[in-house]
C-alpha cells in the first residue's frame, strides 16, 4: 500500500501523475505479497514473497534497473542474474543496491560520485556486480551519493562521494570502489547513512558517527564535521551505561533505540522532526 505524491510513478499506481490521500494497493502482478520495501527519492523497490525484485518510479539514470532510462509507473521485474534472487534492497538518492541470494552485491543507477562501487563514475541502468574480493556482504546502506557495507568478516567498507568525510577514510576524496574503513579493534554490527553522514553500531553496541555535521547530526556536541577514521573517534554519549540497539537516519537527523528501549534523537529539528516540542536543532542525543 502506498499514498502521497505520485510523480514519476512513485506510488506504482500506473498513472505517473496521480496522488493518493489514503493507502492504495500496489498492483504487483500475480505475486503480490511483499517481504521488504525500500524507498528512494522518486523510485521504490520491493522484494516479493518469491524473493524476486520489482522496482518502479523515476528512472532518469537507470535507478529502476530494467536496462533503460524510461520511468516505470508500475512495479517492473528487475533481472538479477541467472538463478539469483534478492535478500535485501537499499535505495539512495538516485541509485539502488541489492544483496543477492549468494550474498554478493549489485548496484545500479546514478554513479556521479562513484557510489555504485564498480570502479568508475559511469551510470548503470541494470544491476552491476560490486567487486569485494573474497568477501561477501551482510548489510548495505545508502546515503545520497555514498554507500557502506558490512562484509562477511564484520569489517566495514565504504565508497562514493566523500566531500564531507562521510566515508570515514581520513580525507575528502571520492572513492569509486569499496574502501576499508578502520574501526580499530572493533567490528560493525549495523550501519545507517544520512545524506552525507555515516553511523555505525559497533560490536560492543556503542555508536560512532562521521561526516557532515552542520545540523549536529553526528551527536558529538559540536557543529563541526569529522572526516577522521572511526578508529580515532570517541563513541557518541547515549547516557550513562546506555548502548544502542537500532539506528534510523534521515537526511540530517538521527534516532537511536537504546538498550532500555527508550528513544533518543538529534540533528536538524527546524520542522519538529525530533519530536521534542520545539524547533531547535540538537547536537547531542535527546530523549524523546
Amino acid at each position: 500500500m502506498c499514498w502521497g505524491q505520485g510523480s514519476y510513478g512513485a506510488l506504482g499506481l500506473e498513472n505517473h501523475g496521480s496522488y493518493s490521500d489514503s493507502p492504495a494497493p500496489i498492483p504487483t502482478g500475480p505475486i503480490d505479497l511483499a517481504k521488504a520495501l525500500s524507498i528512494g527519492e522518486y523510485h521504490h523497490c520491493v522484494i516479493l514473497n518469491d524473493d524476486s525484485l520489482v522496482c518502479w518510479g523515476a528512472n532518469s539514470v537507470g535507478q529502476v534497473g530494467v536496462g533503460d532510462t524510461t520511468f516505470r509507473a508500475s512495479p517492473t521485474p528487475v533481472t538479477l542474474g541467472s538463478g539469483r534472487t534478492a535478500k535485501a534492497v537499499a535505495l539512495g538518492y538516485y541509485y539502488t543496491c541489492a544483496i543477492l541470494s549468494d550474498d554478493s552485491l549489485s548496484c545500479w543507477g546514478s554513479n556521479n560520485g562513484g557510489q555504485l562501487g564498480v570502479g568508475d563514475t559511469t551510470n548503470r541502468n541494470s544491476p552491476t556486480a560490486v567487486s569485494l574480493g573474497s568477501s561477501t556482504v551482510k548489510a548495505v546502506a545508502l546515503g545520497q551519493s555514498h554507500t557502506c557495507a558490512i562484509l562477511s568478516d564484520d569489517s566495514l567498507s565504504c565508497w562514493g562521494q566523500n566531500n564531507y568525510g562521510q566515508l570515514g577514510v581520513g580525507d575528502t576524496t571520492n572513492r569509486n570502489s569499496p574502501t576499508a574503513v578502520s574501526l580499530g579493534s572493533s567490528t560493525a554490527k549495523a550501519i545507517a547513512l544520512g545524506e552525507s553522514h555515516t553511523c555505525a553500531i559497533l560490536n560492543d553496541d556503542s555508536v560512532k558517527f562521521w561526516g557532515y555535521n552542520y545540523y549536529g547530526q553526528l551527536g558529538i556536541g559540536v557543529w563541526m564535521g569529522n572526516e577522521n577514521p572511526p578508529s580515532g573517534l570517541s563513541p557518541v554519549d547515549l547516557g550513562s551505561g546506555r548502548t544502542a540497539k537500532k539506528l534510523s537516519v534521515g537526511q540530517h537527523h538521527t534516532f537511536a533505540i537504546l538498550d532500555d528501549d527508550s528513544l533518543v534523537g538529534w540533528g536538524i529539528n527546524t520542522n519538529y522532526q525530533l519530536g521534542l516540542g520545539d524547533a531547535v536543532s540538537k547536537n547531542r542525543p535527546q530523549r524523546v
